[in-house]
Parts: C-alpha cells; structure tokens; sequence
C-alpha cells in the first residue's frame, strides 16, 4: 500500500528553506507517531519517532529549479522594495547591482532604465523586503 500526501506549498517552502533537511538522501528521514493514522480494522500506526531516525527517504528528487519572482511593491515612503519570490531565497547571494528598473517592459528607451547601487535585505525568504538607500530612493523618484 501507498500513501501520497502532497505538502502544502508553506510546509515545502520551509523545508526547503532548512539547509540541512532533505538536502541529499542521507539528510531526509521521516517519523510519526502512532496518531499518524489507523488502518481499515482501527489499529493505529506503528510510531516511529521513539525509533531514531525514522524511516530513510527511498526517493529524493532534488531541488534544481530557480527561484521566479512572481510579483514586487515599492513603497516611496517608506523606501523599502518587497520582492515576492515563488520558492524561499538565499538573501546572502543577493547582489542588489544586478536589480534593474525600467519605466518599459523592455527598457529600450534612454533614461529608462536605473540599477540598484545599495540597499539593505531587512529579512526574508519567499517575501524579501529590502531598504533601499536614500541614493537609489531619490533616483527612482526622478
């Protein structure tokens, strides 16, 4: 018998977001407790939590899409950016250089592009917020 149970996209992402949970096969156990479930006749699950580990993972299929950025607001007043990512972020990799505004969704015409110079990750996985600096705040607003 199989049992399918398919995560929530919030138990995922924080799985994901663990560096050293499920990140190979030999990090990825499973347990319960005799709660778990019961079987057809009533009987309940034969726990595994007082069995360290658990049971080994029998297939792990690795992680290996990029994050998308499925949406962003930009607050003036405050002066912080929130970028909406679709999976949690490593906020350590972020290089704010490499972030680019555009007033078209091409960015063809001249003055129409400005790229970040500084700024601040205040915290963050799936929803980044980021302070921007007085520099690229006041550069924005022009």
């Amino acid at each position: 018998t199989v049992l399918l149970v398919t995560l929530t996209t919030a138990d995922i992402n924080f799985i994901k977001s663990q560096r050293l949970l499920c990140i190979t096969r030999s990090t990825c156990y499973f347990s319960a407790s005799a709660s778990f479930l019961q079987d057809m006749s009533g009987n309940s699950f034969a726990a595994t939590a007082q069995q360290p580990p658990g049971f080994l993972v029998n297939l792990l299929v690795n992680d290996n899409m990029g994050p998308i950025l499925t949406s962003f607001d930009l607050d003036f007043n405050t002066a912080v950016l929130v970028l909406h990512f679709n999976k949690p972020v490593d906020i350590r990799t972020f290089v704010f250089t490499n972030l680019t505004f555009q007033s078209v969704q091409n960015g063809s015409r001249p003055n129409s592009v400005y790229s970040l110079t500084s700024g601040q990750v205040l915290s963050g996985e799936v929803d980044v917020p980021i302070q921007l600096s007085s520099i690229d705040l006041n550069a924005l607003k022009l």
